[in-house]
């Protein structure tokens, strides 16, 4: 029983009451609070960039790092990658049930499938592999070996691309409190 049941919707906004505005306002206040720790949390450290030369996988765990990747890739036109795995991550953590089905029927479509719109680099054995895992029921390690091999690419390729391009070396530059080289961008300083 909520409390609007309990004074009969009496304090609700339809009624003219103040729970409706005081949610609001809280809402609005939660939501800036949470904006505020997620930006100063999503912005990384020196540290956490240096840590990104030697560990892709420290790379992808964090979220700024993972954007930044996703833009290279998008330079490189092989986003389909990351999206890809950023997806399976998402997929594992949905519980068993009709959504999860729904989303891995998605994913499927969306990026292991043969000529699909994003189809993602797979050998002829993993793509049928995950064929196969699809069709025994969608369980959370569905993608694991279609996953693991597109990760695998992205480490031994692009990760190493990643850390000579411009948008590495001058988040690099931006953690380390230096201002980045202004002749790479017409004269102007970022």
């Amino acid at each position: 029983m909520n409390l609007a049941t309990i004074t009969g919707g009496c304090l609700d906004r339809g009624n003219g009451g103040i729970i409706g505005p005081l949610t609001k306002t809280f809402s609005y206040i939660r939501s800036k609070v949470d904006s505020a720790i997620s930006t100063s949390s999503l912005y990384p450290t020196k540290d956490e960039v240096r840590q990104w030369e030697n560990s892709f996988e420290a790379l992808l765990n964090h979220k700024y790092g993972q954007m930044l990747f996703s833009q290279f890739l998008s330079k490189e036109f092989c986003a389909e990658n990351i999206e890809f795995w950023c997806a399976c991550e998402e997929f594992k953590k949905m519980k068993d049930g009709k959504k999860s089905t729904t989303k891995a029927n998605e994913i499927y479509k969306k990026f292991v499938a043969e000529g699909s719109l994003r189809e993602v680099n797979l050998d002829s054995d993993t793509r049928a592999a995950t064929k196969a895992a699809m069709e025994s029921g969608c369980r959370p390690d569905t993608f694991n070996l279609a996953q693991g091999k597109i990760e695998h690419l992205m480490e031994t390729d692009k990760h190493k691309r990643f850390l000579k391009d411009k948008i590495y070396l001058d988040m690099l530059t931006h953690a380390e409190g230096k201002a980045p080289d202004a002749s790479e961008n017409g004269g102007v300083p970022k």
